[in-house]
């Protein structure tokens, strides 16, 4: 309602992001491996059974890509960042103890997840202040 009183109108997430200007946003150094290791590499830290747990963490991290596929390396800034572990804690709920392999139990934290993740794939946990400096302030006219 807050974003409606100040603009007008409700800018959907592509409409934010097609104003958003790429080059303020923190410089990014690519882990080498596939997203695939990145889950695997925290299941592994673990000695999780399965990767399931630490897999739903990655898709949430990378959902806003997925949502607004024309804008990928801007998209995945909204949630790699330092948003991305309070998120992780609010959606999977606090550490809990999930089966390890051989027997026996673990204690995983998805905040903690979330952060190595994002420092895995970026190399930084940049605040959110820092990402959000890229938008120009453009407020896109309604289209009919």
């Amino acid at each position: 309602m807050h974003v409606r009183q100040d603009l007008g109108w409700e800018p959907n997430l592509a409409a934010w992001l097609e104003h958003f200007d790429p080059g303020k946003l923190p410089r990014a150094k690519r882990h080498r491996d596939a997203p695939a290791g990145i889950v695997q590499a925290a299941a592994d830290h673990f000695g999780l059974s399965e990767s399931t747990p630490v897999q739903m963490v990655w898709d949430m991290l990378i959902l806003p890509t997925k949502l607004v596929p024309d804008y990928p390396e801007i998209a995945e800034f909204l949630l790699f960042n330092s948003v991305g572990p309070i998120l992780s804690r609010a959606v999977f709920g606090p550490p809990r103890s999930l089966p390890k392999i051989g027997g026996g139990d673990t204690i995983v934290d998805f905040g903690w997840v979330a952060e190595g993740m994002i420092v895995s794939w970026v190399r930084a946990i940049h605040s959110l202040e820092t990402v959000l400096r890229g938008f120009d302030g453009y407020v896109p006219k309604k289209s009919n």
